[in-house]
């Protein structure tokens, strides 16, 4: 992946959101991390709407990490969205969720497409750990250029 590659983190939780960044921030990762605090702003940052209309301030990340359960839109419902707009099927596209049901993960995969579905800790250094294999693992990977006129 590209230095400098921007990814959508659409999490409603605070503290997840503050880790995220920290961790960028302390280990010099070349990631940029936009946030959307549930589905309905991540739709909005994917489509350039509102506040997310500048795209040289908002680019087309790179991939997405989104929360699975969130108040108002959830990650599921967000990337039912996603995946069914020909624009956006091909970003990237992880589950970080604090939810382990094996009829969830199975969705996720099976019927939304994720590439990975990621049980999110309750300790914050296994979280940390947990963040960085993340970008460890997508630092490496080759990812489509989804370009949005």
């Amino acid at each position: 992946m590209d230095s400098g590659s921007t990814i959508l983190l659409v999490d409603d939780s605070v503290d997840d959101v503050f880790l995220f960044n920290h961790y960028v921030a302390k280990n010099h990762l070349p990631f940029k991390i936009q946030v959307a605090h549930d589905g309905t702003e991540g739709m909005n940052y994917m489509e350039g709407k509102g506040e997310f209309g500048d795209r040289e301030k908002f680019p087309i990340p790179n991939f997405i990490i989104s929360d699975n359960n969130m108040p108002g839109m959830t990650g599921k419902e967000f990337v039912t969205w996603l995946k069914a707009d020909s624009r956006y099927a091909s970003v990237p596209t992880v589950f970080f969720s604090g939810t382990t049901s094996s009829t969830d993960v199975d969705h996720a995969y099976g019927k939304l497409g994720v590439q990975s579905y990621i049980f999110k800790p309750e300790e914050p250094k296994k979280l940390e750990h947990y963040i960085k294999v993340i970008f460890d693992y997508w630092s490496i990977c080759a990812v489509p250029q989804c370009k949005v006129d």
